[in-house]
């Protein structure tokens, strides 16, 4: 019963040798997967995942603060503590970083826009 089901026969060259098969799709047969509103839903969640991250790298920095400070570790003394100046600005320079590198294909495409010129995204170390 098997055996009455078309398969296509593999691709052939004019040598008679077979040609390995195409593992991806090209061009008109390429499927799409997301439709415009899907790209609107995975914005926002995206930008949701950069506020955990942020809040993470808080948090983090709030554990080396306390390690730093001697404080012996607990969700209470995390949850207590409150940075300086410095630390605070040193935190806000960390997110404005993060914003810049994550959203920089974005950022670029709009100042390539409204001065005219074709977007180049440029490269940005991953440090920070």
């Amino acid at each position: 019963m098997a055996d009455d089901i078309p398969y296509p026969s593999p691709p052939v060259a004019q040598d008679g040798a077979r040609r390995p098969r195409r593992r991806w799709a090209r061009g008109v047969d390429r499927p799409e997967y997301l439709q415009p509103g899907d790209l609107d839903r995975m914005m926002v969640m995206f930008v949701a995942l950069m506020g955990e991250v942020a809040a993470l790298r808080d948090r983090l920095d709030s554990h080396e603060a306390l390690t730093d400070a001697g404080v012996s570790l607990s969700t209470a003394a995390v949850e207590a503590y409150a940075p300086d100046e410095e630390r605070w600005a040193a935190r806000e320079a960390t997110r404005q970083a993060m914003l810049k590198r994550v959203l920089r294909a974005i950022t670029q495409e709009r100042e390539a826009a409204l001065d005219g010129d074709k977007p180049e995204i440029e490269n940005v170390d991953h440090a920070g």
